[in-house]
C-alpha cells in the first residue's frame, strides 16, 4: 500500500515533463498481470503470444512513427505479461534479432519520434544498464 503510493507519487513528479514515460511506468507498478505460462497444461496459447508479441516488436522497431494503438500494446506487453513470460519473450527475441530486447527498447524509446523524452535532468535513465553501472560504481567507492 504506502510503498506503491509513495513509488505512483515519485513517478509522477519525475517524469513531468514526458507522458508517455509516465503512463508506462505507472501501468508497470499496477501490477495487474496475468499468468501467461500455461493454459491448461497446454503452451500452445503462450507460444501463439510470444510469436505475435516477438512480431510486433520487430515491425515497430522499424516504425518511425508510433500510432497511440501501438504504444498500448507495447505498455500492456511490460505491464500485463507475467514475468516468467517476459523472460521467455526476451530469451527469444535475442535469438532471433542477436539484441536484447531491453536494448532495443532502449533504442526505440530515445527516439525523438515516439515523443519518449527521457532528458528529465539525468532523474530517470533509460532502462537499462546505466542502473547496474552506477550501483557497481557506488560499491567500489565503498571499497
Amino acid at each position: 500500500g504506502m510503498f506503491r503510493k509513495t513509488l505512483k507519487s515519485q513517478i509522477i513528479n519525475m517524469t513531468s515533463s514526458d507522458t508517455n514515460l509516465r503512463t508506462v511506468l505507472l501501468s508497470i507498478i499496477n501490477g495487474d498481470r496475468v499468468a501467461t505460462e500455461i493454459i491448461n497444461g497446454i503452451t500452445t496459447k503462450r507460444d501463439e503470444l510470444i510469436e505475435d508479441d516477438l512480431s510486433y516488436f520487430c515491425f515497430m522497431f522499424n516504425q518511425l512513427h508510433w500510432k497511440k494503438h501501438d504504444v498500448n500494446k507495447f505498455i500492456e506487453i511490460f505491464s500485463k505479461r507475467s514475468f516468467e513470460y517476459l523472460k521467455l519473450l526476451c530469451v527469444e527475441y535475442e535469438k532471433i534479432n542477436k539484441v536484447p530486447l531491453i536494448e532495443a527498447c532502449n533504442e526505440s524509446l530515445c527516439d525523438d519520434n515516439i515523443n519518449v523524452n527521457t532528458s528529465t535532468e539525468g532523474e530517470v535513465a533509460p532502462i537499462d544498464n546505466k542502473l547496474t553501472d552506477n550501483d557497481a560504481a557506488a560499491t567500489s567507492m565503498d571499497g
